[in-house]
């Protein structure tokens, strides 16, 4: 499996250019008021603006490890470009700093568990995640 770092936004995101992944570690987790902030149902998940473009021009499957969890991330079900335009239709938008964050729904319909805990340690150890406690 090749991964390799890139610098988006300020962040660093692992590619997989072999499946097409693009693998985005949010240390804080899901974003638990979001749907009662922007009108569905759970939580969301904050992504940088430039991460998501990223993904839409590369053809890039957006992949999120979330928090702690070092066995699983959440693969999109849908196609980056999709996640954009939930995102804007509910104006689902904020600002941190001078960074534009999308606040994508995480739901069943747009992303997929996958348990693969060989995966996720690759890509917190490139991130240099593995340096703080993991679950």
């Amino acid at each position: 499996m090749s991964l390799k770092p890139v610098r988006l936004g300020g962040e660093t995101v692992i590619i997989h250019d072999d499946s097409r992944e693009l693998f985005h570690w949010i240390r804080e987790g899901p974003y638990l008021k979001a749907g009662k902030i922007y009108g569905w149902s759970g939580p969301g998940f904050g992504v940088n603006y430039d991460i998501l473009r990223y993904a839409e021009d590369g053809g890039y499957q957006l992949c999120i490890i979330s928090g702690k969890r070092a066995d699983r991330y959440y693969k999109a079900r849908v196609p980056a470009k999709d996640l954009l335009k939930i995102s804007e239709a509910l104006s689902a938008i904020e600002k941190r700093g001078n960074t534009e964050v999308l606040i994508v729904p995480f739901t069943r319909d747009n992303f997929q568990t996958i348990i693969d805990p060989e995966t996720v340690t690759r890509v917190l150890e490139l991130l240099g995640g593995l340096q703080h406690e993991v679950v």
